[in-house]
């Protein structure tokens, strides 16, 4: 210890008559003072500015009364409490530590009450290796030049064996599409981690991150979003750095529109056509509270065209046998977009497969078989060129008929 001072002051302890009393430090004698009789009272003396800490000195009852020695600071600086740490990695257990009166000659590093090593200069500092699964207690002792103790306080780490495993993380709101501007959207997030904890969970638009949190629940609330669509997401990072991202959610905000009103007018709904023929859509649209930019025409979810201006009309050519479904898709002046009740149709060759009718005539030798579009397949007095059908003993009811590659009609009872 260190004392700035011109004058100490010495107390005599045991009252004694002496002659010539001496003072000294453990290394030099300070002054000498000659008394007579017996002394009662303090003896004051000045001095040099420099001298040990207080330490007693005493010769037949004298004491040198100083101030007394401060303990010396100390504080662990990593690894931080809480801590979760892999194998193999090796742990660095380093410190902070200061003596404010003095020097400080060795800094111990503790798990527990076992002593994993020690530092006598700056960095103070230790690297454990070969650490194995478990929690332990960290402690560092610092011990000063007057062999005053100071012990930090503990810090708790949690070592694993395994290797890292990615956090996972989904998204639970928004569940809505679309908003009405200034929107407010409520983003949540649930995410966990197989091997740890989460440390935080961001939230993002695109690229940009509009907020963070610490801890469940992953909550943020995203206030007054102006008309735009935006792409949210959350990514979760846990204890070790690894991170996840969310997939995304796609919402629009728009300004207050009512949507567009949309339905088609041709064809009708079940409607059936030959293969390769032109089939005509018609559909009207109209917008209360604004105007129709678009009518899209769509066959089982795939453009087929589209008009800008009424009459919202499109000629699908050169269609193939199979069975579609037909919407229209209005999108208004604000964006505002609604889709038409769906009408279906049948593109197939009747006598290629199909179901078909025999009627037979009322009092009459008239005998004759239909297609599903009412259409003659065959009668008594004629037969369509190249049907081959026998017509004698045909009853009535539904019937099934396939080609043969050569036009020729087979009749199967159903």
């Amino acid at each position: 210890m260190a004392l700035k001072s011109k004058l100490f002051r010495f107390s005599m302890i045991k009252a004694k008559p002496y002659r010539t009393v001496l003072f000294f430090t453990p290394f030099l004698m300070l002054s000498t003072l000659i008394h007579s009789g017996w002394c009662h009272e303090p003896i004051s003396f000045d001095t040099i500015s420099e001298v040990k800490a207080p330490r007693m000195i005493t010769k037949d009852g004298f004491e040198w009364s100083g101030s007394q020695n401060q303990a010396p600071l100390v504080v662990i600086t990593t690894p931080a409490d809480q801590s979760i740490i892999r194998i193999p990695e090796a742990i660095t257990i380093t410190a902070y530590v200061s003596d404010p009166d003095g020097s400080v000659t060795k800094v111990q590093f503790f798990s527990g009450a076992t002593l994993l090593g020690e530092s006598i200069s700056t960095p103070y500092s230790y690297i454990w290796n070969t650490v194995q699964e478990g929690s332990y207690v960290l402690t560092v002792h610092a011990i000063d030049n007057e062999g005053t103790v100071t012990i930090s306080d503990p810090v708790t780490i949690t070592v694993y064996g395994q290797q890292n495993q990615f956090p996972v993380v989904s998204l639970t709101s928004p569940t809505d599409s679309q908003y009405v501007a200034p929107a407010s959207i409520i983003i949540s997030a649930e995410a966990l981690d197989p091997d740890g904890v989460i440390s935080r969970v961001e939230f993002y638009n695109g690229s940009t991150r509009l907020n963070q949190v610490l801890s469940s629940p992953y909550v943020f609330e995203w206030s007054n979003v102006a008309v735009g669509t935006y792409t949210i997401t959350a990514r979760a990072y846990d204890n070790d750095g690894l991170s996840t991202t969310s997939s995304p959610v796609v919402v629009s905000v728009e300004l207050f529109n009512s949507r567009p009103v949309v339905s088609i007018l041709v064809p009708e709904n079940n409607a059936i056509f030959e293969p390769f023929e032109t089939i005509s859509l018609m559909a009207s649209a109209s917008d209360e509270d604004g105007s129709i930019v678009k009518v899209e025409f769509l066959s089982n979810g795939s453009l087929l065209g589209e008009r800008t201006f009424s009459p919202y009309r499109f000629n699908w050519e050169h269609v193939d046998i199979g069975t579609y479904v037909i919407t229209a898709k209005a999108t208004d002046d604000m964006g505002g977009c609604t889709v038409s009740e769906p009408v279906t149709v049948r593109v197939f060759d009747p006598l290629a497969a199909g179901v078909v009718t025999y009627k037979r005539g009322h009092g009459t030798q008239a005998e004759a078989i239909y297609d599903l579009r009412g259409r003659s397949l065959h009668r008594t007095w004629g037969k369509p060129v190249g049907v081959s059908l026998n017509e004698h003993g045909v009853s009535g009811g539904v019937y099934i008929i396939k080609s043969d590659g050569f036009k020729r009609v087979m009749v199967h009872h159903d």
